[in-house]
């Protein structure tokens, strides 16, 4: 459902444009992307185009407001307009980066696409490896919004616009929200957001085309399963949930299914002994636990279902770790112990870090600088099997993310957890996998109107009471099932990982003791050979298992580049 085929525009004499799906519905101008708008029929009003949709109305759009469109849409996109009489190519990507965008500067011209491996084809992509973000995919770091693993390719960031022309190029950003605080009681906060969060998965289902909704059991998923089936839709809904060893969310899926009008399909996700995820020539990460997806997709072709509705989105928008801080910031001394030594919990992180955290952000600037400065010096110390040639540990964070001033400290970590390079990584691997199945992947809380609603709450009303995603529970309240809503453990997949790198050992001494070794420039082969003698022996250390797996999907990967 991406665009992978390239759009390549030359600057040198007439024009010429190679891609799939290009529009002329503006005179020369054409449209080439990936678009799921909100309020089309508003939009189309307001250009004087009844009826226009998807990408014609996006060629309206820009036809109106030129370069500046993009601030205009409401959605999930990935677009590229390219204007031959005003030389000009503006490539732009929603506001939290649920499709995928990525550009390459060509000699006499630029190249766009979502697949950062079609446009790394376009040259030679082994000898153009940048060597810096693969020493950072070995230690688990996330690459910056802009980079990508080539020195020739770059992203273009969640909720901006890039511009290029013959003259050069400029990244400008064209989703920036008020982070003004909503004058609201809680009881209208709630209001708010309940009504926003059925508005955004209402947008995401609505049509006649069947719609799959991935059912984990955790808050997220039963949330919008739930809303889902209460909306009520045209669109046929069809319910999943997986089920493996090592994350077992049976009780709560049970709970959620006994709520709705279908039943929940449960396919065994159990992972096989090979790689159940195809190679992908822009990105050398593969997810040890892909056979979920696949049983997914298997029943997304069974039913008829584009879409999949899912609940990432929701741990980043109504997480509540700022409150800590800012009730520690105005003294509220009494709540701050009470919240952080309540028993009951709905996170992986202990009482005592909440704490220390809240404490420590009353140090002065100055002396946090000087913590902030040596604490990166010990984490950056590379492990023993990386080579010490192999580069920077750590690759400084893309400019432009800043933004402001805010209110607090819970609407600050909301904001730059929406918009992280590691949830943005997230979404691209999700995208990738379902664009390979013929899916399209929508997340409802990744609506920027819900967001807005969240992000305007002040703290107060955020204070969790023991009870995580506070806000998401008071406000669907028993339209989740009680033993949802009341959970207050939370499952982790370390195990169920553990687990499925230990079933898929063979595939991976295939790769690292077996073949020629790519990797020698980062890992050297003796020491990832003892590392997977030792992940033989030991199949629940977790940590080591993530290092053999990674280790060997980079060899994996090396040798499909050439």
């Amino acid at each position: 459902m991406s665009f992978s085929t390239v759009a390549v525009v030359s600057w040198n004499g007439p024009w010429t444009v190679t891609c799939k799906g290009a529009r002329a519905p503006c005179g020369a101008v054409r449209v080439v992307g990936d678009v799921r708008l909100d309020d089309e029929a508003d939009l189309a009003r307001e250009l004087g185009v009844a009826g226009a949709r998807g990408l014609d109305l996006v060629a309206r759009a820009y036809e109106r407001w030129g370069p500046a469109f993009a601030a205009h849409l409401l959605g999930d996109f990935a677009i590229a307009v390219i204007d031959p009489v005003a030389k000009i190519v503006v490539a732009a990507r929603d506001a939290f980066g649920v499709r995928r965008l990525a550009y390459r500067r060509m000699s006499d011209g630029v190249a766009i696409a979502s697949d950062v491996g079609a446009l790394a084809a376009l040259g030679a992509p082994a000898a153009e490896l940048d060597r810096a973000a693969v020493s950072a995919f070995l230690v688990g770091e996330a690459l910056p919004h802009e980079k990508t693993f080539f020195r020739t390719v770059s992203r273009v960031p969640p909720g901006h616009t890039l511009i290029a022309r013959p003259s050069g190029y400029s990244l400008q950003r064209h989703f920036d929200p008020s982070f003004a605080e909503a004058r609201r009681s809680r009881d209208d906060t709630l209001d708010a957001i309940r009504t926003a969060f059925r508005a955004a998965v209402a947008q995401r289902i609505r049509g006649e085309e069947p719609v799959l909704v991935h059912v984990s059991g955790g808050i997220d998923s039963s949330s919008i399963a739930c809303v889902a089936d209460d909306l009520r839709c045209s669109a046929p809904l069809h319910f999943v949930s997986a089920r493996f060893r090592g994350a077992d969310e049976a009780r709560f899926v049970s709970a959620v299914d006994a709520r709705l009008r279908s039943r929940i399909h449960v396919v065994d996700a159990e992972p096989t002994a090979d790689m159940d995820d195809p190679i992908d020539l822009g990105h050398p990460a593969r997810y040890p636990l892909a056979a979920m997806g696949s049983r997914i997709e298997e029943l997304a072709a069974r039913t008829g279902a584009r879409t999949v509705l899912s609940g990432i989105g929701g741990d980043e928008l109504f997480f509540e770790r700022g409150v800590y801080r800012d009730l520690a910031a105005r003294g509220r001394w009494a709540t701050l112990v009470r919240e952080t030594c309540r028993r009951d919990r709905y996170t992986t992180g202990s009482r005592r870090f909440y704490l220390r955290d809240a404490l420590r952000s009353l140090v002065p600037p100055a002396i946090d600088d000087v913590i902030a400065r040596t604490r990166p010096l010990r984490k950056a110390r590379p492990p023993a099997w990386l080579r010490a040639s192999a580069g920077p540990l750590r690759i400084e964070p893309d400019g432009g993310r800043d933004a402001g001033p805010f209110h607090s400290e819970t609407q600050r970590f909301t904001w730059e957890w929406l918009t992280s390079p590691r949830l943005a990584a997230t979404l691209e691997a999700e995208d990738r996998a379902a664009a390979n199945a013929g899916l399209r992947m929508a997340y409802p809380f990744l609506d920027t109107r819900l967001a807005g609603v969240v992000l305007g709450a002040p703290y107060t009303h955020r204070v969790p009471g023991g009870r995580m995603k506070a806000l998401l529970r008071d406000a669907l309240g028993d339209a989740l099932p009680e033993a949802v809503r009341e959970r207050t453990t939370v499952t982790v997949f370390d195990s169920a990982i553990a687990i499925a790198v230990a079933k898929k050992l063979p595939r991976l001494r295939e790769a690292i003791d077996g073949g020629p070794w790519r990797s020698d420039e980062w890992v050297d082969r003796a020491a990832a050979r003892a590392l997977l003698r030792r992940a033989e022996v030991d199949s629940r250390d977790e940590d080591l298992a993530r290092t053999v797996w990674d280790i060997a999907t980079l060899e994996l990967w090396l040798r499909a580049l050439g």
